[in-house]
């Protein structure tokens, strides 16, 4: 058994069986706020892996245990087969999901090959 191909067929095959289908709306920023953009089409349908990280940052004084204060921040991400994508998402576009929640795109990700991770932040529907 070839365990490297495995490896490298393990997360499109997660992504196949615990995926959602997902729209990508374009957006553009403009002088009084976001809106469409005109050159690039909403993608429908797009497979993608909704995933939150739950992680812990401390805040405040470092050098005294007394004020340190640990605050918790969820960094939620989808990932997505770059060949399902038409076109590149970017900052500032909406991710829809089929439960009606949306999501901001933050940062886009494209280190790992043939691997589109976006970084979203929930907006208000």
């Amino acid at each position: 058994m070839d365990f490297g191909a495995v490896r490298e067929r393990l997360p499109g095959l997660t992504r196949a069986v615990f995926g959602e289908d997902i729209a990508i709306v374009p957006r553009v920023a403009g002088e009084m706020g976001e809106r469409d953009d005109g050159d690039r089409t909403r993608q429908d349908s797009v497979r993608a892996r909704y995933d939150v990280d739950p992680g812990s940052e401390q805040l405040g004084d470092r050098r005294e245990a007394k004020n340190r204060v640990f605050g918790t921040l969820a960094r939620t991400t989808f990932s997505i087969q770059r060949t399902a994508l038409a076109w590149m998402p970017r900052e500032g576009d909406i991710v829809r999901r089929a439960n009606g929640d949306q999501f901001r795109v933050d940062a886009v990700n494209c280190d790992q090959p043939g691997l589109v991770i976006l970084y979203v932040s929930k907006v208000k529907s």
